[in-house]
């Protein structure tokens, strides 16, 4: 019968209940095939059955089951912040005007700011690092795109409402004006 509760040596990860000795020593080839790897995300995102597959499928199935409980996002977006990488201030540092003008994860140098401190934060897997320097900065894109678009959005109401509110023989009433000032104060975002 086989124990449960592995440690995957060299890796710092203990008592990981769900797996066998079995999937333990898997999931410990997988992560040391990554490490050896030339192109360590390519042989991380390989979704084909190879050798590593179980150990692969079960490091992932693990780590999903365990980001929430981990608070991971939280955990990063407080160590961007920290480290002056927040998208709103990689932005500004950068002068990007627009989203097409979001920077890529190298040309901010985000990777050599944030890794040390969040490798140190989580348990010291490079592999693991990377993985989530790359997903956290597609949630960073993907959330400035939707500002961006929301105030798109709500500048174009804010200049309707204003030429509704200034054209010709026009009597704004209180609500309009509220309702216009609230769309103005919707539009302010200071990070």
């Amino acid at each position: 019968m086989a124990t449960r509760g592995h440690t995957i040596h060299g890796w710092g990860l203990t008592r990981v209940a769900e797996w066998t000795v079995d999937k333990a020593q898997a999931v410990e080839t997988f992560m040391n095939n990554c490490r050896a790897a030339e192109d360590l995300a390519e042989h991380y995102s390989v979704k084909w059955e190879d050798s590593d597959h179980e150990g692969h499928s079960s490091w992932n199935a693990w780590v999903k089951t365990s980001w929430v409980k981990w608070k991971i996002n939280k955990l990063v977006d407080h160590i961007m912040e920290e480290s002056g990488c927040e998208p709103h201030y990689v932005m500004a540092r950068m002068n990007c005007k627009v989203t097409d003008d979001f920077p890529t994860m190298e040309a901010a140098q985000v990777k050599q700011v944030v890794s040390i401190k969040l490798a140190d934060a989580l348990f010291a897997i490079m592999t693991f690092i990377t993985t989530l320097l790359v997903l956290t900065w597609s949630r960073y894109r993907k959330v400035i795109k939707r500002q961006t678009s929301s105030i798109e959005k709500k500048a174009q109401e804010a200049e309707e409402q204003w030429l509704a509110m200034t054209a010709a023989n026009s009597q704004p009433t209180l609500v309009s004006i509220r309702t216009y000032l609230k769309t103005l104060d919707s539009l302010d975002y200071t990070p």
